[in-house]
């Protein structure tokens, strides 16, 4: 099929629980706190079983002769600071890039 496959984490898959506002607040403050915990605890554990996934699945192709590239972010990272550096002077854009880049 593929030859190579690069891994350069341009994207990310994100977790989102949506509750209705409505729903939420006719919540007793106990329900909201069952909710909240079950919902950090299977946060961690998807996350856990996500990345067993992911490790299966890259073992999978390389079995198949598919070479896993994982390109040197570092050129592209430096090529974009000076774009990022620009948004310093707009705090909303700024932290929110902030926040981005934080994300593990």
């Amino acid at each position: 099929v593929c030859k190579y496959y690069s891994i350069d984490e341009h994207t990310s898959v994100p977790d989102v629980l949506v509750i209705s506002t409505v729903v939420w607040n006719d919540l007793t403050e106990e329900e909201q706190k069952w909710i909240q915990e079950a919902a950090d605890e299977s946060y961690l554990y998807q996350k856990k079983l996500w990345q067993e996934s992911t490790m299966e699945s890259l073992k999978a192709v390389e079995a198949a002769g598919v070479e896993v590239i994982y390109p040197d972010k570092t050129p592209f990272i430096e090529k974009v600071q000076p774009m990022l550096e620009e948004y310093k002077t707009e705090k909303a854009v700024y932290d929110l890039i902030q926040k981005i880049k934080n994300v593990k």
